[in-house]
Protein backbone atom coordinates (compact mmCIF):
# COMPACT_ATOMS: atom_id res chain seq x y z
CA UNK A 1 0.00 0.00 0.00
CA UNK A 2 2.84 2.12 0.85
CA UNK A 3 4.61 1.72 -2.57
CA UNK A 4 1.09 2.62 -4.45
CA UNK A 5 1.03 5.76 -2.37
CA UNK A 6 4.50 6.41 -3.31
CA UNK A 7 4.05 6.20 -7.08
CA UNK A 8 1.07 7.72 -6.88
CA UNK A 9 2.65 10.95 -5.34
CA UNK A 10 5.53 10.91 -8.24
CA UNK A 11 3.46 10.91 -10.42
CA UNK A 12 1.67 14.04 -9.56
CA UNK A 13 4.94 15.07 -8.24
CA UNK A 14 7.15 15.09 -11.66
CA UNK A 15 3.76 14.37 -14.00
CA UNK A 16 3.22 11.02 -16.19
CA UNK A 17 5.18 11.20 -18.88
CA UNK A 18 8.34 12.59 -17.06
CA UNK A 19 7.65 9.55 -14.44
CA UNK A 20 7.57 7.53 -17.61
CA UNK A 21 10.82 8.61 -18.34
CA UNK A 22 12.31 7.93 -14.92
CA UNK A 23 10.80 4.19 -14.62
CA UNK A 24 12.37 3.45 -18.47
CA UNK A 25 15.52 4.30 -17.48
CA UNK A 26 15.49 2.42 -13.98
CA UNK A 27 14.09 -0.53 -15.83
CA UNK A 28 17.07 -0.07 -18.49
CA UNK A 29 19.52 -0.11 -15.82
CA UNK A 30 18.18 -2.99 -13.80
CA UNK A 31 18.24 -4.98 -17.47
CA UNK A 32 21.91 -4.17 -17.76
CA UNK A 33 22.80 -4.62 -14.34
CA UNK A 34 20.92 -8.26 -14.75
CA UNK A 35 22.76 -8.69 -17.83
CA UNK A 36 26.32 -8.10 -16.10
CA UNK A 37 25.54 -10.83 -13.32
CA UNK A 38 24.11 -13.38 -15.90
CA UNK A 39 27.52 -13.19 -17.95
CA UNK A 40 29.35 -13.35 -14.51
CA UNK A 41 28.03 -16.92 -13.63
CA UNK A 42 28.28 -17.74 -17.56
CA UNK A 43 31.90 -17.19 -17.39
CA UNK A 44 32.50 -18.70 -13.66
CA UNK A 45 30.60 -21.79 -14.83
CA UNK A 46 32.77 -22.23 -17.81
CA UNK A 47 36.10 -21.61 -16.10
CA UNK A 48 34.62 -24.42 -13.71
CA UNK A 49 33.84 -26.73 -16.34
CA UNK A 50 37.45 -26.42 -18.03
CA UNK A 51 38.96 -26.31 -14.13
CA UNK A 52 37.51 -29.92 -13.91
CA UNK A 53 37.68 -30.74 -17.20
CA UNK A 54 41.06 -30.61 -16.29
CA UNK A 55 40.91 -32.51 -12.92
CA UNK A 56 38.63 -35.10 -14.14
CA UNK A 57 41.37 -37.17 -15.78
CA UNK A 58 43.80 -37.28 -12.76
CA UNK A 59 41.05 -37.39 -9.94
CA UNK A 60 40.14 -40.67 -12.19
CA UNK A 61 43.76 -42.07 -12.37
CA UNK A 62 44.04 -41.49 -8.59
CA UNK A 63 41.01 -43.19 -7.87
CA UNK A 64 42.26 -46.27 -9.87
CA UNK A 65 45.47 -45.59 -7.82
CA UNK A 66 43.57 -45.49 -4.56
CA UNK A 67 41.67 -48.60 -5.43
CA UNK A 68 45.03 -50.44 -6.11
CA UNK A 69 46.39 -49.62 -3.00
CA UNK A 70 43.56 -50.94 -1.20
CA UNK A 71 43.45 -53.92 -2.85
CA UNK A 72 47.51 -54.54 -2.10
CA UNK A 73 46.39 -53.15 1.48
CA UNK A 74 44.13 -55.95 1.88
CA UNK A 75 46.21 -58.73 0.19
CA UNK A 76 49.33 -58.05 2.80
CA UNK A 77 47.19 -57.69 5.63
CA UNK A 78 45.61 -61.23 5.09
CA UNK A 79 49.03 -62.56 4.01
CA UNK A 80 50.41 -60.84 7.31
CA UNK A 81 47.45 -62.69 8.94
CA UNK A 82 48.47 -65.94 8.10
CA UNK A 83 52.11 -65.56 8.43
CA UNK A 84 51.17 -64.64 12.47
CA UNK A 85 48.91 -67.78 12.49
CA UNK A 86 51.68 -69.88 11.31
CA UNK A 87 53.84 -68.37 14.00
CA UNK A 88 51.55 -69.00 16.57
CA UNK A 89 50.82 -72.48 15.24
CA UNK A 90 54.54 -73.43 15.27
CA UNK A 91 55.36 -71.96 18.77
CA UNK A 92 52.25 -73.98 20.23
CA UNK A 93 53.41 -77.05 18.58
CA UNK A 94 57.27 -76.60 19.94
CA UNK A 95 56.16 -75.61 23.61
CA UNK A 96 54.20 -78.69 23.65
CA UNK A 97 56.37 -80.78 22.58
CA UNK A 98 59.55 -79.41 24.15
CA UNK A 99 57.25 -79.18 27.74
CA UNK A 100 56.39 -83.15 27.16
CA UNK A 101 60.58 -83.70 27.00
CA UNK A 102 61.23 -81.53 29.96
CA UNK A 103 58.66 -82.83 32.23
CA UNK A 104 60.32 -86.29 31.32
CA UNK A 105 63.61 -84.86 32.28
CA UNK A 106 62.22 -83.77 35.26
CA UNK A 107 60.81 -87.08 35.96
CA UNK A 108 64.02 -88.93 35.73
CA UNK A 109 66.34 -86.43 37.29
CA UNK A 110 68.18 -87.65 40.13
CA UNK A 111 66.26 -87.35 43.15
CA UNK A 112 69.21 -85.54 45.10
CA UNK A 113 67.63 -82.57 43.27
CA UNK A 114 64.16 -82.59 44.64
CA UNK A 115 65.33 -83.21 47.69
CA UNK A 116 67.41 -80.15 47.61
CA UNK A 117 64.74 -77.96 46.31
CA UNK A 118 62.64 -79.59 49.57
CA UNK A 119 65.38 -78.05 51.61
CA UNK A 120 65.34 -74.49 50.11
CA UNK A 121 61.37 -74.41 51.04
CA UNK A 122 62.22 -75.11 54.58
CA UNK A 123 64.99 -73.03 54.44
CA UNK A 124 62.47 -69.99 53.47
CA UNK A 125 60.00 -70.85 55.57
CA UNK A 126 62.16 -70.80 58.25
CA UNK A 127 63.83 -67.23 57.54
CA UNK A 128 60.29 -65.78 57.38
CA UNK A 129 60.36 -66.96 61.26
CA UNK A 130 63.16 -65.33 61.85
CA UNK A 131 61.86 -62.27 64.06
CA UNK A 132 62.57 -58.55 63.01
CA UNK A 133 65.70 -56.98 64.99
CA UNK A 134 66.21 -52.88 65.26
CA UNK A 135 68.89 -51.12 67.29
CA UNK A 136 70.32 -47.28 66.68
CA UNK A 137 73.35 -46.24 67.28
CA UNK A 138 74.71 -42.98 68.40
CA UNK A 139 76.77 -40.78 65.85
CA UNK A 140 78.49 -37.84 67.04
CA UNK A 141 76.93 -35.30 64.95
CA UNK A 142 74.56 -32.80 67.10
CA UNK A 143 70.92 -32.53 67.12
CA UNK A 144 69.00 -30.16 68.09
CA UNK A 145 70.58 -28.55 71.63
CA UNK A 146 71.11 -31.60 73.69
CA UNK A 147 70.79 -34.85 71.31
CA UNK A 148 72.80 -36.25 68.67
CA UNK A 149 71.84 -38.26 65.90
CA UNK A 150 71.53 -41.94 65.68
CA UNK A 151 71.55 -44.31 62.70
CA UNK A 152 68.81 -47.51 62.97
CA UNK A 153 70.18 -51.04 61.78
CA UNK A 154 67.68 -53.46 61.63
CA UNK A 155 67.76 -57.39 60.14
CA UNK A 156 64.93 -56.64 57.08
CA UNK A 157 67.23 -56.08 54.40
CA UNK A 158 69.36 -59.54 55.73
CA UNK A 159 66.17 -61.08 55.79
CA UNK A 160 64.92 -60.08 52.13
CA UNK A 161 68.13 -60.78 50.67
CA UNK A 162 68.64 -64.04 52.25
CA UNK A 163 64.76 -65.54 50.79
CA UNK A 164 66.08 -63.89 47.86
CA UNK A 165 69.37 -66.16 47.64
CA UNK A 166 67.27 -69.28 48.77
CA UNK A 167 64.59 -69.02 45.91
CA UNK A 168 67.53 -68.18 43.14
CA UNK A 169 69.03 -71.07 44.11
CA UNK A 170 65.76 -73.15 43.95
CA UNK A 171 65.28 -71.99 40.46
CA UNK A 172 68.90 -72.81 39.88
CA UNK A 173 68.26 -76.41 41.27
CA UNK A 174 64.98 -76.95 39.09
CA UNK A 175 67.28 -75.83 36.14
CA UNK A 176 70.08 -78.37 36.91
CA UNK A 177 66.54 -81.02 36.40
CA UNK A 178 66.77 -80.31 32.92
CA UNK A 179 70.76 -80.61 32.44
CA UNK A 180 71.98 -83.91 31.39
CA UNK A 181 75.87 -85.57 32.59
CA UNK A 182 76.22 -82.69 35.23
CA UNK A 183 77.73 -84.35 38.33
CA UNK A 184 74.78 -83.50 40.30
CA UNK A 185 76.32 -83.61 43.75
CA UNK A 186 79.18 -81.11 42.83
CA UNK A 187 76.39 -78.33 41.31
CA UNK A 188 74.31 -79.10 44.52
CA UNK A 189 76.75 -78.01 46.35
CA UNK A 190 78.25 -75.12 43.85
CA UNK A 191 74.29 -73.89 44.52
CA UNK A 192 74.15 -74.11 47.97
CA UNK A 193 77.44 -72.15 48.14
CA UNK A 194 74.94 -69.06 46.81
CA UNK A 195 72.99 -69.55 50.08
CA UNK A 196 74.45 -67.19 52.43
CA UNK A 197 75.31 -68.58 56.47
CA UNK A 198 75.53 -67.60 59.53
CA UNK A 199 73.16 -65.04 61.57
CA UNK A 200 71.46 -62.60 60.11
CA UNK A 201 73.12 -59.17 60.17
CA UNK A 202 72.05 -55.58 61.40
CA UNK A 203 72.38 -53.07 58.21
CA UNK A 204 72.25 -50.06 58.18
CA UNK A 205 68.62 -48.95 57.07
CA UNK A 206 69.69 -45.51 56.02
CA UNK A 207 67.40 -44.03 58.48
CA UNK A 208 68.38 -41.57 61.06
CA UNK A 209 66.52 -40.12 64.38
CA UNK A 210 67.85 -37.81 67.25
CA UNK A 211 68.51 -39.52 70.62
CA UNK A 212 69.55 -37.95 74.09
CA UNK A 213 73.16 -37.13 73.97
CA UNK A 214 75.14 -39.56 76.31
Amino acid sequence: MAVYYETKFLREFFGAEQMAAIEKKKATETLSVRKELAASIRKIEAQRDADLAKISPELEAASKREAAARKEFAAATNGLSCLRRRRSAVGDVARRKIGQLEQELRSSADPRIEEFVKQTHAMEQAVYHVPTQEKTEATDRPSGRWGVVAKIFSNRKSIEQRIEAIRSARQAAESLKLQAGNDVAEAIAKISETIPAGDLQLLPTGEEIPVPAL
